[in-house]
């Protein structure tokens, strides 16, 4: 099918100060079925950081937007989040029971309102105040749309139905999984939710089985498999069944990884982690993302040479001038049908400049499955090794 666009590949990131670029990876599937495929396992699988509490750092306090969107503009990311209720029974983003650690607030979150809370800030990890407030799962949920995976960590004494029912009042299936610490709760999302993926806690076949056996399917299962890498065997059976697997990087292995070396995540992706749960998540994105080129695509493989040749014809350098301006080839205009509105479409270390028309048919087609795409593009032809770039 011929590609309406043109890419042009920016190199220059500011220009005089004036114009600045601002890199942000993102994730996003059209559907729930589109989310399980990628997630489920293969020896194509894209190794993957699970930002915990969404990545908080100096400047940027845990369970917020803006802490959210810095991350992503390191390594694309799964964002870890946590669901508490308010006095009047508002999902609110919050990990503690008290306000005292993450706000300028005291006190159990459970005795203000929601409209109460707002009149305290967000500290960030050094515990200074910051601008930010504390945000609403309905927020949280509609700001995420066409940028990361959820993780939804549902706290203690909040109803898993009501987070169950914002996912579906934001309509968002394709971007969301259910966070469960026992068999009785992946039962529950599992009834409540058939369709939703969730994290459980599985370190091999005997809790898999329990859980099946409440009526959860291994195809909506991803395996939290602990805070300690497992022994080969756990990862051997969950692959067996096609489970990704999440490691919890977050405490003794996060500090170790500062203490020895970041390669660590790299040999952590290397055993058999798909996903890795960690505080460092910009440290541990970068090992990830260099697990992944090493398993690049392979030239010397005709169709994937063929691919690459198709993708790149007719790509030519655009230069800025001296005003700032992209002059862009007439025919370059020509070839994606151009008229008079266009857009500006990022994809990570490239720019898509396409008719707007073009652009909003070609977004809301459906004749594209996003995993199938992922998979036969960025798949690694190598079956010996488990990342994909």
């Amino acid at each position: 099918m011929k590609k309406n666009y043109i890419l042009v590949f920016l190199f220059l990131l500011s220009l005089n100060g004036i114009f600045a670029q601002t890199k942000e990876y993102r994730i996003q599937f059209k559907s729930g079925k589109e989310l399980q495929k990628f997630l489920t396992y293969s020896k194509k699988s894209y190794p993957l950081v699970s930002a915990h509490r969404g990545g908080p750092t100096v400047g940027f306090p845990e369970n917020c937007t803006p802490t959210f969107a810095n991350t992503i503009q390191y390594n694309p990311a799964i964002i870890e989040t946590d669901t508490a209720l308010s006095k009047d029974s508002v999902l609110v983003m919050m990990h503690d029971d008290k306000l005292d650690r993450t706000t300028t607030g005291t006190g159990l979150i459970g005795n203000y309102t929601y409209k109460e809370l707002q009149d305290f800030y967000l500290e960030d990890t050094q515990g200074n105040p910051t601008p930010y407030k504390i945000e609403t799962l309905d927020e949280v949920l509609q700001w995420g749309k066409g940028k990361v995976i959820y993780t939804l960590d549902v706290k203690r004494g909040v109803p898993m139905r009501k987070v169950i029912d914002a996912v579906r009042r934001n309509k968002a299936e394709a971007y969301s999984v259910i966070i469960t610490y026992n068999a009785n709760q992946a039962a529950e999302v599992a009834r409540l939710a058939p369709d939703l993926m969730i994290s459980v806690s599985a370190r091999g076949k005997e809790d898999v089985e329990r859980m099946e056996a409440l009526g959860v399917k291994a195809e909506k299962m991803v395996a939290f498999v602990g805070t300690s890498d497992p022994k080969p065997e756990v990862y051997a059976y969950l692959h067996s069944r096609s489970i990704a697997c999440i490691l919890g990087t977050m405490g003794n292995i996060d500090k170790s990884a500062a203490a020895n070396g970041d390669g660590l995540y790299y040999q952590l992706i290397a055993n058999g982690a798909t996903v890795l749960s960690s505080d460092r998540s910009k440290e541990a994105g970068i090992q990830l993302m260099k697990y992944a080129k090493d398993n690049k695509l392979n030239r010397f493989v005709k169709k994937n040479n063929d691919f690459i040749r198709r993708f790149t014809a007719g790509v030519k350098v655009v230069e800025i001038d001296a005003l700032g301006r992209l002059l862009v080839p007439k025919d370059l205009i020509g070839f994606a049908s151009i008229t008079k509105d266009v857009v500006f479409s990022s994809a990570v270390t490239i720019v898509e400049i396409w008719d707007k028309d073009l652009y909003e048919k070609s977004i809301n087609g459906e004749d594209v499955d996003f995993a199938d795409l992922a998979e036969d593009v960025m798949g690694n032809v190598n079956e010996g090794n488990n990342g994909i770039s």
